[in-house]
């Protein structure tokens, strides 16, 4: 089962490769405000693990490598439990994830990763869309709720 604190692990383990990228050197920096940003934590089949593997491996790299507008696409596992997968997704605009989902690669991975998953979620603030700042908002909301149910 998935819990809140699953979720903030997931989400602590991406903001920590967001930090990492942030401090890389750039040239420019450019805001666009059209971004799209999904985070899905999936519960897989621990008989599974490796066949769910490979179709994201593959998706992920078709995604990267052929979808202009794809700018992240970042999959994580609980190293203690490796069936509790996060995604953290970025388009360039909800017009973007909508030709993603369309994609023979998405559909291949969509298709044949479905009997192996458990458990879907999809963390947002109220939509299911949202910004930087919702997802800030979120993980904030999901970090205090972790701590509260683990006080002694």
């Amino acid at each position: 089962m998935i819990t809140y604190c699953h979720i903030f692990i997931s989400i602590l383990l991406i903001w920590m490769l967001l930090l990492a990228m942030c401090f890389r050197p750039r040239t420019t920096i450019s805001v666009n405000t059209n971004e799209l940003v999904r985070l899905a934590v999936i519960e897989v089949d621990s008989s599974h693990i490796k066949a769910y593997n490979d179709l994201l491996k593959e998706e992920i790299e078709a995604s990267i490598r052929l979808e202009q507008g794809v700018i992240t696409l970042y999959a994580v596992a609980e190293k203690a439990n490796p069936s509790n997968v996060t995604l953290f997704e970025t388009y360039a605009d909800s017009s973007q994830y909508r030709s993603h989902l369309a994609t023979p690669h998405f559909q291949k991975y969509k298709l044949g990763t479905l009997p192996m998953v458990d458990a879907n979620k999809i963390v947002t603030d109220g939509h299911r869309e949202f910004s930087g700042n919702a997802l800030l908002h979120c993980v904030s909301s999901v970090r205090n709720h972790c701590l509260s149910n683990h006080k002694t």
